[in-house]
Formats: C-alpha cells, sequence, structure tokens
C-alpha cells in the first residue's frame, strides 16, 4: 500500500499531465481556429438536426453574417433561405445516409446567384453513429465567369489560334537553326541569337523532339513537299507529359530548288486534356443517364406492382361483400331483423372502406405520375352537370352515415367544358370528401356551382363549403402542396396522405382552371372554390359521364358459359359465386396454362361465351395466355372468344396495353360488380346475334 507522500507525488503528477494535456488541446483548438478562420474556404459544422455547431469566418461572409453568434444552433433552411435551402437538400439525405456528397449549385442571395462548389463529409460519433457532418463550401463564381470569358476569348480568337503557331523555326539544309521566334525561345529556354548555325542536339533539345523534328525535315527536303508529325514529351518537374504536331513547310529558292524548311510545332497538350476530361464527363452523363432511366423504370415498375398487391386483394373482399349483401336482401314487406340490419351495415363498411382504399392507391398513383410529368388526360366535350351531381352522389351515403345535411344547389344549366369525365369527378369528390371528413356529426355541407363571364371568358364556379373545423390562416399557403396536413388541430386523428388538395390543384390547372380555399379560423369552417373554363362554342357533342351500374336492375347471364382466371383465390371463388347468383356457369381457373389448354381441339371442355382473365399471374400472364388462344382459334378456323381483362393494373398505359394484346374490355380491381355483369351480358348478347 502506497504512502500519503507517494499518493501526492503521483496526484502532482497526474496533474502536471492532464495540464499539459488541456494546454495541447487548447493550443490545437487555437490553431483549428486560427486556420479556419485564415482559410479561403467556407467551413460549417452541422449536426443530424441540420443545426449549425462551427462556422468559419469564410462560410459567414458567405451568409452575409458578422457574428457566429447568429449562425450557431440555428436551422440550416432558416440561415440559408427556403430557395437555397430547397438546394441542397437532396444532399443533406446523401451524406447523412453516409455519403461523401461532391457537387455545385446555383445558390440565391440577396445580391444575385452565385456559383459554389460543396463537399460534405460525414461526421460519426464514438458509436460509429452518424451524428452530423462537415461543410467545406467554395465560391467559385469568379472563376465561373473567369472560365465563361476565357471560353468567349478562345472562340474570338479562334481562327487566328489555328493558324498561329506555337514555335517557328527555320533550318537549312544541314539541319542547322537559321531563327527561332520568341515563342521557341520561350519554349526551349534558349535567345535566338545563341541558335544560329547550330543544329538541335548541339542546343540540347529534347531527344524525343530532336527525333521527331529531324526526320521529318529530312523528309521535307526529299520529297519537296509539307510533312508534319507529332510526339511527346514528359517533364518530371511538372509531372505531366506534353504533347506536339510539328509541320515542316518547305522553302524554294528562285530557283524553285528548297532552300529551306519553316518548322512550325503547336502544343496541343491543352486539347488532349480538355478532350480527355470532355470523354469522361460525356462518359458521366451517358452512365447518370442510364442510371436515370433505369431508376425511373424501376420505380414505374415498383409503382405497378404495389398497385397489383393492393387491388388483387380488395377485390376479393368487395366481391364477398357483395355475396353477402345478396343473401341478404328481402322483400320490401318483410319485417327487418336486427342481426340482418347489423350485417347489413357491416358490409356496407367493409365497401365504403374497400372504395376509400382503392382512392388512396390511386392518389398515390396519381400524386407520383404528377411528379413524373406522366399523368394524362383524356379531354373532350363534357356537361359539368352530371359529373357534379355522380360526385355529389357518391358521397351522400357517407354524409347520411354522419348525420350531416348536405346541400346541393347547381344553377350550371348546360355548362359544358373541354375535359376529363373522370379527373373532373375526382375533382369535386375530394373537396366533398375533406368537407364530410372534417364536418363533425350534424354539421352542413353545401355544394353549389355557377356559371359566369369575365375579361378571361365563361367559366364555371363550383363551391363547396362546410362548418366544420376550419383551417388555420397561416395553413392556407401550404394547403395544396404534396403531403401537407394540418396537423396542429384541424387533421389530427383523420386518415389521408395530404395527396388530395394536391391533385385537386393540379387536375384544375391541367383544365386550364384553378382553386382556392379560405377559411376564417379554427371551428369557422372552410370554403373551397373551382374556377373552370367553359367552352366557347357549345353545339359540340358532349360525351356521357360513365356511371357505376347499380346492383338492383342489372340483366341477368341466363346460363352464359364464362371462364374466370385468376390464380388469387379469393379474388377468383369470390367473383365466382357472384357470377353464379347472376345466372353464369363459371369455369374458375388459377394458371394462364390451364386455361389455353381447354381451348385446344382435343380437349374435352366446351368453349365460353366470355373469357375473364387477370393480367399478372405467375408463369403464363395474361397477355400470352390470350395470345395462345387467339392462336389456337386462328389454326381452328373459329370464332374469337370475347376476353376481358380483369387486372390491378390499372393504368392508361396498362389499359392501351390490354386493348393492343386484344382484351375488349380492361376493367380494374376490385371491380363494380354492377360494371362487370353489365359488360358481360352485353358481350354475350353481341356475341349471340353476331
Amino acid at each position: 500500500m502506497r504512502s500519503p507522500d507517494a499518493l501526492q507525488a503521483a496526484n502532482r503528477v497526474l496533474a502536471a499531465r492532464l495540464k499539459a494535456c488541456e494546454q495541447r488541446l487548447f493550443d490545437c483548438e487555437s490553431e483549428l481556429r486560427i486556420v479556419t478562420s485564415a482559410v479561403p474556404v467556407g467551413i460549417a459544422r452541422i449536426d443530424r438536426d441540420l443545426r449549425y455547431r462551427f462556422v468559419n469566418a469564410a462560410y459567414l461572409r458567405s451568409l452575409s453574417k458578422r457574428n457566429a453568434d447568429d449562425v450557431i444552433g440555428q436551422p440550416m433552411a432558416e440561415i440559408l433561405g427556403d430557395a437555397a435551402f430547397k438546394v441542397v437538400l437532396g444532399r443533406l439525405e446523401q451524406v447523412l445516409a453516409g455519403w461523401t456528397v461532391d457537387f455545385e449549385a446555383v445558390r440565391p442571395t440577396p445580391s444575385g446567384p452565385r456559383h459554389i462548389h460543396a463537399t460534405y463529409v460525414p461526421e460519426y460519433d464514438e458509436q460509429n453513429a452518424i451524428r452530423g457532418f462537415v461543410a467545406v463550401i467554395e465560391d467559385i463564381t469568379e472563376r465561373k465567369i473567369s472560365q465563361g470569358r476565357l471560353h468567349e476569348r478562345e472562340r474570338e480568337f479562334k481562327t487566328l489560334s489555328e493558324n498561329a503557331p506555337d514555335t517557328i523555326a527555320r533550318l537549312d539544309r544541314e539541319l542547322r537553326y537559321l531563327y527561332l521566334n520568341r515563342a521557341a525561345e520561350t519554349a526551349f529556354d534558349v535567345r535566338a541569337e545563341q541558335c544560329a548555325g547550330l543544329t538541335a542536339p548541339e542546343l540540347g533539345f529534347p531527344d524525343r523532339y530532336v527525333v521527331a523534328t529531324t526526320d521529318m525535315v529530312i523528309e521535307v527536303f526529299a520529297r519537296a513537299a509539307e510533312c508534319s508529325a507529332s510526339f511527346s514529351i514528359d517533364s518530371p518537374s511538372a509531372n505531366e507529359t506534353r504533347h506536339f504536331v510539328a509541320r515542316g513547310v518547305p522553302e524554294f529558292d528562285r530557283d524553285g530548288a528548297i532552300e529551306s524548311v519553316l518548322l512550325i510545332v503547336y502544343d496541343f497538350s491543352e486539347r488532349m486534356r480538355t478532350q480527355h476530361e470532355r470523354d469522361r464527363l460525356l462518359d458521366s452523363e451517358h452512365l447518370a443517364r442510364r442510371q436515370a432511366e433505369a431508376a425511373a423504370r424501376s420505380r414505374d415498375e415498383f409503382l405497378a406492382i404495389v398497385s397489383h398487391e393492393l387491388r388483387s386483394p380488395l377485390n376479393g373482399i368487395q366481391s364477398w361483400a357483395h355475396v353477402l349483401e345478396s343473401q341478404w336482401r328481402r322483400p320490401v314487406d318483410a319485417p327487418a331483423d336486427a342481426s340482418a340490419l347489423l350485417a347489413r351495415r357491416a358490409v356496407a363498411g367493409i365497401r365504403t372502406g374497400v372504395e376509400q382504399q382503392v382512392r388512396l392507391i390511386d392518389d398515390l398513383l396519381d400524386a407520383t405520375r404528377i411528379v413524373a410529368g406522366k399523368l394524362s388526360l383524356s379531354l373532350g366535350p363534357l356537361l359539368l352537370t352530371p359529373i357534379v351531381l355522380a360526385a355529389a352522389a357518391s358521397v351522400d351515403v357517407r354524409a347520411r352515415e354522419k348525420r350531416i345535411e348536405f346541400h346541393v344547389d347547381l344553377a350550371l344549366a348546360d355548362a359544358m367544358l373541354d375535359g376529363d369525365a373522370d379527373r373532373l369527378q375526382q375533382i369535386v369528390w375530394n373537396l366533398l370528401s375533406n368537407a364530410i371528413k372534417f364536418t363533425p356529426a350534424g354539421g352542413n355541407v353545401w355544394l353549389s356551382g355557377r356559371c359566369g363571364e369575365d375579361s378571361s371568358g365563361a367559366h364555371a364556379v363550383i363551391r363547396v363549403r362546410d362548418d366544420g373545423r376550419g383551417i388555420r390562416g397561416d395553413f392556407i399557403p401550404h394547403l395544396f402542396d404534396r403531403f401537407q396536413r394540418d396537423e396542429t388541430g384541424n387533421s389530427r386523428g383523420h386518415d389521408g396522405l395530404g395527396l388530395g388538395l394536391m391533385l385537386v390543384r393540379h387536375l384544375c390547372e391541367r383544365h386550364g382552371g384553378s382553386v382556392a380555399a379560405h377559411s376564417l379560423g379554427p371551428g369557422q369552417g372552410a370554403t373551397f372554390t373551382v374556377s373552370l373554363p367553359l367552352r366557347a362554342d357549345a353545339a359540340a357533342a358532349p360525351r356521357a359521364c360513365a356511371q357505376p351500374a347499380p346492383l338492383s336492375g342489372l340483366p341477368g347471364l341466363d346460363g352464359a358459359r364464362l371462364m374466370l382466371v385468376d390464380d388469387h383465390h379469393e379474388a377468383r371463388d369470390s367473383l365466382a359465386v357472384l357470377l353464379v347468383q347472376a345466372g353464369a356457369v363459371v369455369d374458375g381457373i388459377e394458371s394462364g396454362d390451364e386455361a389455353a389448354r381447354r381451348f385446344e381441339p382435343d380437349s374435352s371442355w366446351p368453349r365460353p361465351d366470355v373469357l375473364i382473365c387477370d393480367i399478372a399471374m405467375p408463369g403464363t400472364d395474361g397477355y400470352e395466355t390470350l395470345r395462345r388462344i387467339r392462336l389456337t382459334e386462328r389454326l381452328a378456323g373459329s370464332d374469337p372468344v370475347p376476353a376481358i381483362a380483369l387486372t390491378a393494373f390499372a393504368q392508361n398505359e396498362d389499359r392501351i396495353r390490354a386493348h393492343d394484346a386484344g382484351f375488349v374490355m380492361h376493367l380494374a380491381k376490385p371491380v363494380m360488380v354492377g360494371e362487370l355483369i353489365a359488360t358481360i351480358a352485353a358481350l354475350v348478347r353481341h356475341r349471340q346475334s353476331g
């Protein structure tokens, strides 16, 4: 055991060492502070929450700030401003994911745009977790301006530079230098008057230069014609290789004999470097473009798969709901049973949930198409009133469930416009759905429509008003942005992704119109106003707005034989039950191979009246299945069986591809049963009459 004196001595030693370490740390910090303050590039240290922890003087100057205390602890978005922050937002995500990011960008500033070169390096803590990053920012605006000016000057003097050699010399038949220009003096570090009468080896010129130019000059004297040669010279001091082209031009005396050779040597090293850099950048651009195209294809394929995988089970759910609903139908005068009423209510809830999920899927896909610039519209002359009424009818049940008084006042008369019926109905549906969602039970929702005219022409004004929760005034400017939700009190606890109003704005603008929102504040309700331009020529025949057929009053299928091909057994079985209830004979098949085999000449299975086929199936998909069936029918000389594509691939390009493949109809899952039965009945009647 140590004595107290020994412990005290040890403590003094440790204290001295600690003090020395602290002094070294202080010295290092001081040196770092001095160095970072002296360097001309901006340096900042930013934590994972995107708040500044350190900035040097150059970084402060780039922000037009004088005091670091005005920046330290503040978020980047606030310091940089929205416009500049959006420029670097994607890079921030990369560096916080562990990547070192190096890029150039144009940053808007009060004094005008500035070009910057930035490097973001991730910073790790003791557990090797990313706790932030270090940003090195260099303002390269002047360099960019200089490069631009240099490019202009090079272009202006292009003709002159092509005919002005770097080095000019004159040699006689003994290969002695008779003259060197000033450029040659600089290139070879000689004086012209000292070179007269000496050869290149005697002047100590580089060996490669001597060999290339000597052989070429000898050839010019021998051929009495211009010759050229190229060569390279390694420069160890500059750690580079320089490339040259030499031209030999014969000079004749009065008698036509070659008196001397004019040697012109061009240094095209910079051109070679530029060409190599251009080739490298071009290769990088091609690679980036291929990667971007591959990423876009992958995104589209992923969205198609997501749509299919979400829609397929919904088709089974909706079909089974229809089956249950059909089992509980009773005569009008039959007494109501409490359990049956509850079951009907449950089925209605299931169908409503399916409709909401389908709408959510469609909104997600539409939002993605908008971002990618791929949202297409099918425009044509339309009557506006049926479209608005159809949207109102689609939300009427939901309003009644919440005991909301739904007031409709339309004075659109025969107002017509050029538009897409489905998309216009989507606009009104979204606004009405939001109004019902944010209006408490027992409230009111008003839907009105009027025609007007101003300096821009005739237009229709559709207004949706409610007395619900209202909207904060500071949130209204962001209301139509993507994924925006007023979470402070107006939408908390409500479903949705904040895409509906973004879609409304985009669709209004695509139709040449606009949408605006107004609210006096929380608890004061909200009003949404849509303005759409009307047709100047009202004589064109309007297209009908498609309406889903109700279950009651549908035509019976009266023993029609149907082949239903779908690998998803729930969707296949539930739909088969519904079609059997409608009077059809249904052959349910789970693979395209089996469906194609049943059309072969030696098959004992009877040919169906209508083929209903899924598209995305393992092995043989719907397109290949129909191709094989059509080939079998052509070889047998039989009429083609009408085919319906019933698929979860519901985008416009999927519909076009299905028609190109030979399907007469394309119906998206989850299918409206009334629409499917009516379509089958029409095809059966057409087949029987033809």
